[in-house]
């Protein structure tokens, strides 16, 4: 803790939730080892507060949110469905406290009707809060079948179960489905939203790095017109102060003189005669030269293609070319052949 406030300041420790969480276990451990035993009697409240104290350490397990990431995810989308699960359980709310108040009407305040199972009838629905009860534990299908069993004696048997059964469908599969399916699509758009941010954020990290690289090339420009040649790289190098490579280095760019003299050929094959490639394209095409991976090999697949490409339309424009002119002298032999008739 003391590491990270050296390091970033008070105030910028005290802005991640995170590391307010880590500093409050650090405090309650120092104070439940060494300030409160000294300072708490050995009697009384006091070691009850030190056992309570010393229990927070159990709350160390949420720092293992923060060490895998699928955690993080999942109680984010807990949290986003919370809201929504709310208005159902005021849905839920709502409906058992309609049906607690016609039930104690009916039934609560006529408990005496059932004779020895009277004091089983009032303590189910004596008055509102009581039947809120019942039909709570209606839903969680606890004891559900002796309720309908003890009312169905003075109440047919037929309308008490299915009144039952259609409360247990509308509440504890209904209700639960719903909060099920609202948690689920939680869950899927927070897994959506997380992988769009991830490729946002890389690219994001590909255009800071390309432009890093277009920084790099525009000091090697030395006449200011947007491009790079071989002799302008070769001057540079050649000057003492050169940290080209370096440079390139420190961009996990690792590529010595002829590679990077041989990708200036390749660009500048179909080019200007000159050897000038635009920056940016030579900016475009060392970013797959980055990392640990090494994407050349892919870069070089895709100048590949792009050459066959342009190879296979100028090849397709002279076949056209010669399918005219073939053509044009059937037309003539056709012509020919018709006067000669």
């Amino acid at each position: 803790m003391f590491i990270r406030i050296r390091q970033g300041g008070v105030s910028a420790y005290l802005e991640s939730l995170s590391n307010i969480f880590d500093g409050s276990l650090v405090i309650i451990g120092i104070l439940s080892l060494y300030v409160f035993p000294l300072v708490l009697p050995s009697s009384g409240h006091g070691p009850h507060l030190l056992k309570l104290l010393r229990m927070f350490r159990i709350m160390r397990l949420v720092r293992l949110f923060r060490i895998f990431y699928e955690l993080q995810i999942i109680m984010q989308a807990f949290i986003r469905a919370l809201q929504d699960v709310a208005w159902v359980g005021l849905l839920t709310f709502i409906l058992n406290y309609i049906c607690a108040v016609f039930l104690t009407q009916t039934i609560g305040h006529s408990s005496h009707k059932w004779g020895d199972d009277a004091h089983l009838v009032h303590s189910w629905f004596g008055c509102v809060g009581y039947s809120m009860r019942t039909l709570f534990i209606l839903i969680t299908l606890s004891d559900w079948d002796d309720i309908p069993l003890t009312l169905s004696k003075q109440i047919n048997g037929f309308i008490v179960f299915s009144a039952a059964i259609a409360y247990i469908c509308a509440t504890s599969y209904a209700m639960v489905s719903l909060i099920t399916g609202m948690i689920s699509e939680s869950l899927i758009s927070a897994q959506r939203e997380d992988e769009f941010h991830r490729l946002q954020e890389i690219e994001d990290g590909k255009k800071g790095f390309a432009e890093s690289i277009r920084r790099l090339l525009a000091d090697i420009d030395s006449d200011n017109s947007g491009t790079v040649t071989k002799k302008e790289i070769r001057a540079v190098l050649k000057q003492p102060e050169n940290n080209l490579l370096s440079q390139l280095s420190a961009l996990d760019i690792d590529v010595d003189i002829e590679d990077l003299l041989g990708m200036i050929d390749k660009l500048s094959a179909e080019g200007d005669p000159n050897g000038e490639v635009p920056i940016n394209l030579v900016a475009n095409a060392m970013c797959h030269l980055s990392g640990i991976a090494k994407a050349s090999s892919v870069w070089d697949l895709s100048l590949l293609v792009t050459n066959m490409r342009s190879e296979t339309t100028y090849q397709l424009k002279d076949l056209d070319k010669a399918t005219e002119r073939i053509e044009g002298k059937l037309d003539r032999l056709c012509a020919l052949i018709g006067g000669k008739t």
